[in-house]
């Protein structure tokens, strides 16, 4: 008989969970771990995304329009669920969170969607990184997660 185990919490705290399986005879022992993707993830390893448990889900619809991101100061809360929904009016931009894995191109006039959990916190700058003219270099924003 298998019995299962789920490790607690350290690895709870990094955001994995791994289930193990003992059992006699067999090969060994099995271990499948489940990650979000985050920073914390294992190449090759990841199988399933862990949803916020712990947060709300927090949606804000922006616009990226000539050099600014409106709003440009967004507030979270640790655990909670980003859904971005964001729209390119003047020429083609982008926005990058590179703690939170956030590369998304931005076309003109299309809406894309972007999600991530806000699993650590601090001041994030999150910036366009498609060059879109001579103030593409200050065209920043602030996620603030408390």
């Amino acid at each position: 008989m298998k019995i299962a185990v789920i490790v607690g919490m350290a690895l709870a705290a990094l955001g994995i969970v791994a289930f193990m399986f003992f059992g006699s005879g067999g090969s060994g022992n099995t271990v499948k771990i489940l990650d979000n993707g985050g920073a914390n993830s294992i190449t090759g390893q990841t199988t399933a995304q862990i949803p916020s448990d712990s947060g709300k889900t927090k949606e804000f619809t922006m616009t990226a329009n000539e050099f600014a991101f409106q709003p440009g100061l967004i507030e979270v809360n640790e655990g909670d669920t980003v859904i971005l929904h964001i729209t390119s009016i003047d020429v083609a931009h982008g926005i990058s969170i590179p703690e939170f894995g956030v590369s998304q191109n931005l076309p003109i006039g299309e809406q894309k969607t972007v999600q991530f959990v806000a699993d650590k916190k601090g001041t994030f700058t999150f910036r366009c990184h498609v060059f879109c003219g001579t103030g593409h270099s200050e065209m920043t924003g602030n996620l603030v997660v408390n």
